[in-house]
C-alpha cells in the first residue's frame, strides 16, 4: 500500500525495471544490426579502381628503395602508402615517372646486409603489409623496414586514417573519439585489402608470399583482415590480444587510471552490447585455413604487459587455429630494450624466410603437379565469394 502502483496492480518499479530490460535489448538488437554491416565496402579493382600514383622514389642506400604511393582505397577516400623493396628489383618497375633522391640509411637492429636469397626466379620478392599501432605512422616504419629488405624482403605500410597524414581534428568530446576509434578500425581492415590488390600490380612482389604483420592494435585490426582476405599467407601478430571488455577493465593500465566502479560498468557494458565489432575474438577462429591452405600464424607477446591483460593474451592464443607459434618475451608493452627489440626482429625475420623458402618450394611443386589442380579453384572460389559477399555492392 505504500508503494506507488500503476493502477492495474503493478508497482511503478517493476514497470520500470520493464522498460529498461526491453530499452537494452533494443539497443542490443539495433546494435547487432549495425555491427553485421562493420567490414562492408570493401570494392575490388573492378569496382573501383586502384587509381595508383607514385609521389616519389627515394633510395635510402645502396640496397634500399622506397616508394611512396597514393591510393584510392573507397569511393570517397585515398591512402598513402611506403612500399619498401631491395634496390635490385627496382629496375623492375614500370611506369614510374617519380624524381629519385639518394641518401644513406643504416638499422641499429642489423648490423650486416645479407643476400637476396628469398627473391624467386620470376624477380618478385615475398612482401610484409605492415599493420602499426594505435599511436604510431607509417613514418616509423624505416628503421624496420630496412632490415627485411636486407633479408631480401618487400615491405608495405599505410597511412591509417586518423594518423599521420591523415589526421582527425584534435577537438571533440569521449564519444566523438570513440567512434573515430570505430571508423579507423573499418578503414584500416577495407584499405588493407585494397593495398593487397594494389601490391599484385607491382613486379617486386612475389604475389603468393603476401604476410601481414601487427602491432598491439594493428595485429587485432590485422586478425581482421587475415580472417577476411586469403591472399595472405601467413601473420605475425605482435603485442595483441582479444575480449575488449577484459582490456580496458583489467589491464594495469586501467586499474591505474578507472576506479572499480568505472571497470564494472565497461566491462558489463561491453559485454551486453558489445560496442567493439573490431575485437578480434569474432575471428581468430577463421584465419587458419584459405582455401585449401594452412595459414600460419606467429604471436609475439611480453611477459609482462601493462596494456593487454594476461587473460586477453591467452584467450588470443587459444582461438588461434593450428599451426600457430607462439613466444614470450621479456619487457613490457611499452618498455623495450634494445637487445630485446633486436630479438624480436630477428625471430620475425628468420621465423617468416624460413616460411617464405616453404612458400616457395610449395608454389614451385603446385605448378608442375596435375594432381593439385582443384586447390587453386578453391581458392579462388573463396576469394570470389569473399568479393562478393564484402564488395561495394554490399
Amino acid at each position: 500500500e505504500n508503494m506507488e502502483g500503476t493502477g492495474d496492480g503493478f508497482p511503478m518499479w517493476l514497470w520500470t525495471l520493464g522498460v529498461a530490460v526491453l530499452l537494452v535489448c533494443s539497443l542490443k538488437w539495433l546494435k547487432g544490426i549495425w555491427d553485421a554491416q562493420y567490414f562492408l565496402g570493401y570494392c575490388t579493382p573492378a569496382e573501383l579502381p586502384l587509381r595508383a600514383s607514385t609521389i616519389y622514389t627515394e633510395y635510402l642506400s645502396d640496397v634500399h628503395v622506397c616508394d611512396k604511393v597514393q591510393v584510392q582505397g573507397t569511393p570517397d577516400s585515398t591512402f598513402p602508402v611506403f612500399f619498401h623493396y631491395p634496390a635490385n628489383l627496382h629496375n623492375a618497375a614500370s611506369g614510374s615517372n617519380s624524381t629519385a633522391s639518394l641518401s644513406s640509411s643504416s638499422s641499429s637492429l642489423s648490423s650486416s646486409v645479407s643476400t637476396l636469397p628469398t627473391t624467386t626466379s620470376s624477380g618478385g620478392a615475398p612482401c610484409i603489409i605492415l599493420v602499426y599501432g594505435i599511436a604510431q605512422d607509417m613514418k616509423c616504419v624505416k628503421e624496420f623496414a630496412d632490415v627485411f629488405v636486407r633479408h631480401g624482403f618487400a615491405v608495405a605500410c599505410h597511412e591509417q586514417i586518423g594518423r599521420g597524414e591523415r589526421p582527425y581534428p584534435t577537438d571533440g568530446h569521449l564519444v566523438q573519439k570513440l567512434f573515430r576509434l570505430r571508423e579507423r578500425g573499418w578503414y584500416t581492415v577495407v584499405e588493407l585489402r585494397r593495398l593487397v590488390d594494389w601490391l599484385y600490380t607491382r613486379p617486386e612482389v612475389d604475389t603468393n608470399r603476401i604476410y601481414l604483420l601487427g602491432i598491439s592494435l594493428g595485429s587485432m585490426l590485422g586478425a581482421h583482415a587475415l580472417a577476411l582476405e586469403p591472399r595472405f599467407s601467413a601473420g605475425v601478430l605482435m603485442w595483441g590480444g582479444c575480449d575488449f571488455s577484459l582490456i580496458v577493465t583489467e589491464s594495469e593500465v586501467a586499474k591505474m587510471y578507472l576506479t572499480k566502479w568505472q571497470r564494472f560498468i565497461l566491462k558489463w557494458g561491453e559485454r551486453a552490447l558489445k560496442p567493439v565489432p573490431a575485437d578480434p575474438i569474432h575471428c581468430m577462429h577463421l584465419i587458419g585455413r584459405a582455401g585449401s591452405r594452412h595459414r600460419p600464424i606467429f604471436f609475439q607477446n611480453p611477459l609482462y604487459d601493462e596494456v593487454i591483460p594476461r587473460e586477453s593474451i591467452d584467450l588470443m592464443h587459444k582461438l588461434a587455429l593450428e599451426p600457430k607459434t607462439i613466444k614470450w618475451y621479456n619487457c613490457t608493452h611499452e618498455v623495450i630494450t634494445t637487445e630485446v627489440r633486436r630479438e624480436i626482429v630477428e625471430d620475425q625475420v628468420n621465423w617468416l624466410k624460413a616460411l617464405a623458402t616453404t612458400d616457395t618450394d610449395q608454389h614451385h611443386n603446385h605448378h608442375h603437379s596435375n594432381n593439385n589442380s582443384d586447390d587453386d579453384d578453391h581458392l579462388k572460389d573463396d576469394h570470389e565469394a569473399d568479393g562478393s559477399a564484402l564488395s561495394c555492392k554490399s
